[in-house]
């Protein structure tokens, strides 16, 4: 949909990611689980002597539906795809053993207890672009961080305690990076959806 077809929306700006030094799914906020709750979170492991896997036509429905809402119960899967519910958990069991079926959980920072999130776009001085990536990728608050093209030069998302805890990293950790001319720091209000649908390949 383009915005112009949205009339509520009254500007729109766009940046192309160049490089991501900082991901969310290595955030270290997981460690402040304890090890039988982070134990829950890990993916299971994929068997050693698995053998390649040959989708039908049931799997991609199963699959898809999915891939739009990872919370399908067996039932519903099962409906989706004419099948019976033990059938379905059967071949989901056997998916995710194999490797070819994997859950990705996006947890809100505020569940860990990290309600402040914010957006930097900064500035920084292009000698320095690289290694100020680099160090803000070392921050336990930055969860995502990389270089982009537009007014600012580097984009950053954080996770913080309290706005206090914003402000310190502010002012005391971005502060030392001496690259960086300028930040303007954008605060989350609400988070309204934070990932895509993964989409399923036609053949394999």
């Amino acid at each position: 949909m383009s915005a112009r077809r949205t009339s509520r929306v009254t500007a729109v700006s766009a940046h192309l990611l160049l490089r991501a030094t900082a991901l969310p799914a290595a955030w270290p906020g997981a460690a402040w689980l304890s090890e039988e709750q982070a134990g829950r979170l890990r993916p299971a492991p994929v068997a050693a002597d698995s053998e390649p896997v040959a989708l039908d036509d049931q799997d991609r429905v199963v699959l898809e539906l999915l891939a739009r809402d990872g919370r399908a119960g067996y039932r519903e899967l099962a409906a989706a795809a004419g099948s019976a519910d033990s059938t379905v958990k059967r071949r989901l069991d056997a998916l995710r053993r194999s490797g070819v079926l994997g859950y990705a959980l996006d947890l809100s920072p505020a569940a860990l207890g990290f309600p402040t999130e914010a957006r930097l776009w900064m500035s920084v001085r292009p000698s320095g672009l690289l290694q100020v990536a680099q160090a803000m990728a070392g921050h336990p608050e930055v969860c995502f961080a990389a270089l982009c093209t537009g007014p600012s030069n580097l984009v950053a998302a954080v996770n913080c305690r309290d706005a206090e805890d914003l402000c310190r990293y502010l002012t005391e950790r971005v502060a030392a990076l001496d690259a960086v001319r300028s930040v303007e720091t954008a605060p989350v209000i609400r988070t309204l959806k934070r990932t895509g649908t993964a989409g399923i390949p036609a053949s394999r």
